[in-house]
């Protein structure tokens, strides 16, 4: 379902989103569509994420908040 959401006539090839759309699945099905990813790192149990991916993560949200918050206001 995820290549028909994307449009390969947009001007970005940058896909955002959190990290529930997570996983090799969603990783590939960019991957073929020519988007590159900027979805969430998500921590698994008992390994936490290292100081580089929450800096990484903390960079990806405040990009999306921006947009988020205009979808918000609507």
């Amino acid at each position: 379902m995820l290549p028909r959401l994307l449009d390969p006539e947009n001007e970005y090839d940058y896909y955002w989103a959190d990290s529930a759309f997570s996983g090799e699945c969603f990783e590939d099905q960019l991957t073929l569509c020519g988007f590159e990813s900027r979805i969430h790192e998500r921590d698994a149990p008992y390994h936490p994420l290292s100081d580089a991916a929450k800096e990484r993560n903390s960079i990806k949200s405040s990009i999306r908040a921006c947009v988020e918050h205009v979808f918000g206001w609507i």
